[in-house]
């Protein structure tokens, strides 16, 4: 392990592993991961759990942390799905946005596919980690629904919710939550390789 620090009492320390690891942090305690290399899905998720774990947060039950982004009139969408610390599904894809409704259309479509995968894999309890509030407003009724996508969100979250217990988790956009980058990440990469762009 190498260790270096620099002014300020912001500082880095380097992990020699089959992939090259970087942390580092500042002053005001923002630590944030680095992985060199190429590694493989399985092992990039691996690290970031043992990084969530080494930074004290502990994802009981099933977690899913989902994100959006657009160009043009086409959206993606990205969830990643956490079981007991555990990544047990990434879903990601794109599709052409007709009500204009740019990343937050892709951020509902990751909602409904990660609670559509749970149902299927017959988990009954989730946390939804999001950024953007309108996917709880919706689901939840504190916001009115007022465009035809939002109004059929807020029906089909009120039917997934009598078979799925949803807990709503709000997260600060681009503040170092792994999973939430892994999501940001996901549905960018969507947006690139979809061929409707």
């Amino acid at each position: 392990m190498k260790c270096v620090v620099e002014g300020g009492g912001e500082y880095f320390v380097q992990i020699r592993t089959i992939y090259p690891t970087k942390i580092y942090s500042n002053s005001k305690g923002d630590r944030r991961i680095v992985v060199e290399g190429r590694p493989g899905p399985a092992e990039k998720a691996r690290l970031i759990s043992l990084w969530e774990e080494f930074n004290g947060h502990s994802f009981k039950g099933v977690n899913i942390f989902v994100d959006g982004s657009c160009r043009g009139q086409v959206s993606s969408y990205a969830a990643v799905i956490i079981e007991n610390g555990l990544v047990i599904g990434m879903i990601s894809g794109c599709f052409r946005d007709g009500a204009g409704m740019r990343n937050v259309a892709g951020e509902i479509v990751a909602v409904e596919k990660a609670v559509e995968f749970c149902l299927k894999k017959s988990i009954t309890a989730v946390k939804i980690h999001y950024d953007y509030e309108g996917l709880c407003g919706w689901a939840e009724e504190y916001w009115q629904a007022k465009t035809p996508r939002t109004i059929e969100y807020r029906k089909r979250m009120r039917e997934i919710s009598e078979s799925l217990s949803i807990k709503w988790v709000k997260v600060k956009a681009h503040s170092g939550n792994s999973y939430n980058e892994m999501a940001d990440k996901l549905a960018k990469k969507a947006l690139q390789e979809c061929k409707m762009v």
